[in-house]
This record gives structure tokens, sequence and C-alpha cells, in this order.
């Protein structure tokens, strides 16, 4: 092989700088047309770059070290999180200290029996971290709308979680 063909052949290897902007903006969440409207080329080019071997050899090794950052930084945060949790659950305030705890057992429980539970009330249909956001928010015990806000975060119904006396004073009417 001659030098000329050496160089052709080092040059197919290297990225282009539209390439490397592009793997930049991909990694970004960009879509293909966003990115190719970006870098100035049309997005079937940009798809054509992501199933090539080189382009997705690249992508692939700078998403895993994007991956490994977030993982990392993750990390970092978890330690202080434990120990605000850790306060909540020593708080004089027995609410505040019940409240961690149901976070800290839900956080912590199966992904997998609770998507299961999840989806077994929903009718296949799973609104977990719908109604983990609304526990988390609701009122603490004691103030107005904890009851129904409870209610909202564990999926009941009004009327499915009517008690004795409810049931007495309907039939009574």
């Amino acid at each position: 092989m001659d030098q000329a063909d050496e160089r052709k052949s080092s040059q197919q290897q290297e990225l282009s700088q539209k390439q490397e902007n592009a793997m930049v903006l991909l990694l970004q969440g960009l879509s293909d047309a966003d990115v190719g409207q970006q870098v100035g080329v049309d997005r079937v080019t940009v798809f054509r770059w992501r199933h090539s071997e080189q382009f997705g050899r690249e992508f692939r090794r700078l998403r895993r070290g994007v991956w490994q950052r977030s993982i990392e930084r993750v990390q970092t945060m978890l330690e202080p999180a434990l120990d605000v949790l850790q306060r909540h659950l020593s708080a004089a305030d027995p609410r505040i200290a019940l409240r961690a705890a149901a976070i800290l057992v839900r956080l912590v429980s199966p992904p997998k029996a609770q998507a299961t539970n999840e989806k077994r009330r929903a009718g296949g249909k799973s609104d977990y971290f719908d109604r983990l956001k609304a526990y988390i928010d609701a009122p603490m015990p004691g103030e107005p709308g904890h009851l129904e806000a409870m209610r909202r975060a564990a999926g009941v119904d009004d009327d499915d979680d009517m008690d004795e006396e409810d049931e007495d004073e309907e039939q009574d009417a």
C-alpha cells in the first residue's frame, strides 16, 4: 500500500468535525432531524452515521462515559440524601419520622413487586410514580386535606373506602 492509500485509509478511520458535533448533539438527546439541521446534513445522513461501525463504536464509548459520570454524580449525592433521611427518621415530630420511614420503605422495596401490584390495581396500567409523588407531597397527618391526599396516593376512590359508619348512615337514609 503506498502513502496515498494509507492517507486515504487513515482519513476514513477519522470522524469528521460534523460527525463529532453530531455525536455531542445526539448525546444531548436531539433527534436525527434536529442534529442534521444543526450540523448541516440531512437526517438520513445522521441515521447512516449512527449505524456505521466507526461512528457507532465512538458514540457508544462516549455514551458510556456520560452514563458513568452520571452514576458517579448520583452516588456522591446519595450519602447527603441518606443523612437528611436519617435526621428525619429521628425527628422529634413523630409525623415527620413516619413520613421519612414510609418514603424509605417505598424507595427500597423491590420495583418488580411494586410494578406488579400497581398494574394489577390499575387494570394493567402502572401509575406508581404519580402515586409516590402524591404521597410525598401530601399534607402531614392532622393537616387539612391529609386523608384525601392519602387516598389519592393509595389509588383508593372515596367510594371504595367507606367505613361501616358511612354504610350505616346510607342504609338509615
